[in-house]
C-alpha cells in the first residue's frame, strides 16, 4: 500500500460532499420511518453475522455494544430531524400570511441564512439552524407558530398548542421524562463517546430520581434500542398527525380572515401528500 502524507487524507474527507448519494426523503415521516427501521436492522444484521460467522467472543461483544450505541443516537437523531422538518413545514406555511409575532422565537444570522437562498423556503432557513433536542423550547416553538387568533369554538380547540403535554392522558406525548432521558443520553453520545460524565450524571440522576454512579460507560445493548424505537415511532407518528391537524386549523383561520390569499383546496392536496395523512382546510378534505 503506497503510504500517503497525511494532509492528502484531510483531501479525501472534503471530497465527501461531492458524492453522489441518494435524494433525501422529501416526507418528513417517511424519511423518519425508514431512519428507525434502518437502525434497528443495522444492529440485527451484526447479530445476525455472529451467528454465521466465527469470530472472538470479547472482540464481537464490544463492537455490537458500539454499534447498538450507534443506533440508539440514530434513533434520537431521526426524531430530532423529524421535528424540525415538520416545524419547517408549518413556518413555511405560516410566513407568508401571519403579521403577528409568531415566528419571533427563531433567530438566524445571515451567514446561516444565506446557503437557504436557493432552497426558497423561510422555514428550513429558520429551522435548521436551531437545536431540536430541548423538549421545552420545542414546545414553545410549536406553540407560537400555531396559536389560534381566534378559537374555534366547534372544534373545541385550545388556542395554546402544546406538543409535547404531560396532562395528555393515554398519549405517549406525555412521556416528558422519558424524552428527557433520551434526550441526555443522546447528549452523552455524541459529546463524550458514551462516556457518563459526573455532570451528565448529575443531570440524569435527577431525572431518574436514583444515584449513579460516574464516570462510567453507558451500557447499551440490541434491548435498549428495539425498547427506543417502540417508543419513537408510535410518538413520532402521534406528532406527525397532531401538527397535522393544528396546522389545518391554523390555515382555516387564516383562509377565513383572507380567502384570496390561500388556495385551500390546492395547499390542502399538497399538504396532506407531505403529512401522508388526511389535510383539512375550510371544511375541503384531502387524502394523500
Amino acid at each position: 500500500m503506497t503510504k500517503a502524507p497525511a494532509a492528502k487524507f484531510g483531501e479525501y474527507i472534503q471530497q465527501i460532499p461531492t458524492r453522489d448519494q441518494n435524494e433525501k426523503a422529501a416526507v418528513p415521516i417517511e424519511h423518519f420511518r425508514y431512519a428507525t427501521a434502518h437502525a434497528l436492522r443495522m444492529v440485527d444484521y451484526m447479530i445476525d453475522l455472529g451467528k454465521r460467522a466465527e469470530f472472538y467472543e470479547k472482540g464481537f461483544r464490544r463492537h455490537q455494544k458500539g454499534m447498538s450505541m450507534l443506533a440508539f443516537f440514530q434513533l434520537v437523531a431521526a426524531f430530532e430531524r423529524l421535528l424540525k422538518e415538520l416545524a419547517a413545514l408549518c413556518v413555511d406555511e405560516v410566513a407568508p400570511l401571519c403579521t403577528d409575532d409568531r415566528l419571533n422565537r427563531f433567530s438566524i444570522r445571515g451567514a446561516d441564512a444565506a446557503p437557504h437562498v436557493r432552497d426558497q423556503t423561510v422555514g428550513r432557513a429558520l429551522c435548521e439552524s436551531q437545536l431540536w433536542h430541548d423538549v421545552n423550547e420545542v414546545n414553545l416553538r410549536f406553540k407560537d407558530v400555531l396559536q389560534l387568533v381566534k378559537p374555534n369554538p366547534t372544534h373545541k380547540t385550545p388556542p395554546e398548542f402544546k406538543l409535547f403535554d404531560e396532562n395528555a392522558k393515554g398519549s405517549v406525548r406525555a412521556e416528558r421524562k422519558s424524552l428527557l432521558v433520551i434526550f441526555q443520553l443522546r447528549h452523552t453520545i455524541a459529546h463524550n463517546l458514551g462516556t457518563l460524565t459526573r455532570s451528565d450524571g448529575g443531570k440524569l440522576q435527577r431525572l431518574v430520581s436514583r444515584k449513579l454512579d460516574s464516570p462510567k460507560e453507558l451500557d447499551i445493548d440490541r434491548l435498549h434500542v428495539y425498547y427506543l424505537q417502540r417508543f419513537l415511532s408510535p410518538l413520532g407518528e402521534e406528532i406527525n398527525q397532531l401538527i397535522s391537524d393544528r396546522l389545518g386549523l391554523v390555515l382555516t383561520e387564516f383562509h377565513a380572515d383572507a380567502p384570496t390569499l390561500i388556495d385551500h383546496q390546492g395547499r390542502a392536496t399538497e399538504l396532506s401528500k407531505l403529512f401522508r395523512t388526511s389535510f383539512t382546510i375550510s371544511g375541503f378534505s384531502a387524502h394523500p
